[in-house]
């Protein structure tokens, strides 16, 4: 629920970053994975980066459908 309120909270320029651990522990309501899979999957935001590996995924989504270098015009 939380997921789909997110881009209205985030301006035009804004970016959302978020970095979760991958591995299960008890005290998490869901995996981290998933909680990427929801943000992921709101239409209206287009990932900008991802970093992932055996232990964590950082990703950054916008509002923007351009690539953080053609926002600066760097291409």
């Amino acid at each position: 629920a939380m997921a789909r309120r997110l881009p209205d909270a985030l301006g035009d320029a804004g970016v959302l970053v978020a970095c979760h651990w991958r591995a299960p522990f008890d005290e998490a309501a869901q995996t981290g994975d998933a909680v990427h899979e929801a943000l992921d999957a709101l239409p209206v935001l287009s990932r900008v980066f991802r970093y992932r590996d055996a232990d964590f995924v950082l990703e950054a989504w916008s509002r923007q459908r351009a690539s953080v270098a053609q926002q600066g015009g760097l291409r």
